[in-house]
């Protein structure tokens, strides 16, 4: 190192405290101004108010839903919100699905213990009498199980305890599959739940007569009348098999973690028919929200059609979300739909269509369309009843990483006090200068800067040191 270079620095500060101290505070320095620009919010055109619980509570944790105004200014990812105290200073927070504590129904199915009887009646129909064990629960319907395909059949349920007296469950009500012409099919009969020990179910039309698929064709040549082609077909009788017969139950539980989802219309559905590819194709938008699940509104009164989602990208290009399928039967007392279009994840694009492939059957009337969304809520440790702003909006701005994230995670459900957001407003302090520009001077520049000062500074103290060790020479030997 030249000797010129020494003379330059006040050497006092090259003494080892000294320069600790020096790099201390440089690195202070720096750590501060990269905390200032992560807390400027000057970089957010837009804030709301937080509306505090009621005065009487207390609460240490606080939580707030994000409603449709955010999510139409926020990136997918929520980088750019900023939850501020009544400080101005910022505050940390987790934002996480709500989930809530209910009481669903399920269904599940358990086979017949016996078998009691089985007899044919007149008018084409059978008679089975099944038992059910007093150890089972209490059914609301039966399953029969059956192979065949194409065919509807009326199905009579009555419950007994001794077998002498019967009381009626469900009479005409039918079981069938249209798999000929569309995926459509039900094996079940509802009741009331009814705790006997004998079921008695009756089955009409349980013998059909069908078109046999061998035809004969008889020629006959010659004569006045000329050449006769006579076409004789057989029929085959078809017995309705059943392979087995299960009762349907139904029981209550306390699902815990369950998301919380809310369903809304969309704008700007603008639905055309595009007869050239047999499509009819359906355009919308949204503020931006996770959206799961589609349902459709069509007048039509049955169809069974293939549908596909798909999402625009940033460049302009559609990518394939989901493929799934819609139907409605409405035929007599049959009444059977499947209109929700299930995602495999949530989807966050502001513009999506849904394509309807109608083949050659009528094209589709659609006539709207509704979404549904889980909640997000955001958590956080209110030090203040009020006072709080929620900062959101701008661009570049990197996603904020808080130490208090992983407990607030782990908050469970109805913990905490619920905040409500206010009307989205303006934020006075926002600066229309580009993002890179300001943060770049504010944050980087100082960091940067300092960053350097703290290097040089451990290059002149290890400068200084060697020169200390030349200046003493080697150590002396002692005779």
């Amino acid at each position: 190192m030249p000797e010129h270079w020494f003379n330059l620095f006040p050497w006092g500060l090259l003494r080892p405290k000294s320069a600790a101290r020096v790099a201390g505070l440089l690195w202070v320095a720096a750590v501060a101004a990269s905390a200032a620009s992560a807390a400027d919010l000057t970089l957010f055109p837009f804030r709301k108010d937080l509306q505090p619980p009621a005065a009487a509570a207390q609460g240490d944790i606080g939580a707030f839903l994000l409603d449709h105004e955010v999510y139409r200014q926020t990136d997918p990812a929520c980088a750019n919100l900023r939850l501020a105290d009544p400080q101005g200073q910022e505050a940390p927070y987790c934002i996480r699905k709500k989930v809530t504590r209910r009481t669903v129904v399920r269904e599940a199915l358990f086979v017949a213990d016996e078998v009691v009887s089985l007899k044919e009646l007149p008018d084409n129909r059978v008679e089975v009498v099944v038992r059910r064990g007093e150890d089972r629960p209490v059914p609301c319907g039966i399953n029969l199980h059956t192979p065949l395909k194409n065919y509807e059949k009326q199905v009579a349920v009555y419950g007994s305890s001794n077998r002498q007296e019967w009381v009626l469950l469900a009479e005409h009500e039918p079981v069938y599959d249209y798999s000929r012409y569309m995926d459509v099919r039900n094996e079940r009969v509802a009741f009331p739940p009814a705790a006997f020990a004998f079921y008695r179910i009756e089955i009409a039309r349980i013998t059909e007569n069908r078109d046999s698929p061998l035809v004969e064709i008889v020629r006959q040549t010659g004569g006045a009348a000329g050449d006769i082609e006579t076409v004789s077909t057989s029929f085959r009788k078809e017995p309705f098999r059943v392979d087995r017969v299960s009762f349907v139950t139904k029981h209550e539980s306390v699902v815990e973690g369950e998301v919380e989802t809310r369903t809304a219309g969309v704008s700007d559905l603008q639905v055309t028919q595009d007869s050239e590819r047999k499509q009819t194709v359906a355009a919308f938008s949204t503020d931006g929200q996770p959206v799961v699940m589609l349902t459709l509104q069509a007048q039509d009164p049955n169809f069974s059609r293939e549908v596909v989602l798909e999402a625009r990208t940033d460049k302009g290009e559609w990518r394939t979300v989901v493929v799934g399928q819609v139907r409605r039967v409405q035929a007599g007392r049959i009444r059977q739909e499947h209109l929700e279009i299930a995602l495999s994840g949530e989807c966050r694009a502001r513009q999506l269509r849904l394509i309807v492939h109608n083949q050659d059957n009528p094209a589709l009337t659609l006539t709207g369309i509704e979404v549904r969304e889980p909640l997000y809520e955001a958590l956080f440790f209110p030090r203040a009843r009020a006072g709080y702003r929620l900062y959101y909006g701008g661009r570049d701005i990197p996603v904020p990483r808080y130490d208090v994230e992983v407990v607030l995670s782990e908050v469970k459900e109805g913990v905490a006090e619920e905040w409500k957001l206010g009307v989205e407003r303006p934020n006075e302090i926002y600066q229309a200068a580009p993002v890179s520009k300001r943060h770049g001077i504010a944050g980087r520049t100082w960091f940067v800067v300092a960053m350097v000062g703290m290097v040089l500074v451990l290059i002149l103290v290890i400068g200084f040191a060697a020169r200390r060790v030349d200046a003493v020479g080697p150590p002396s030997k002692e005779q």
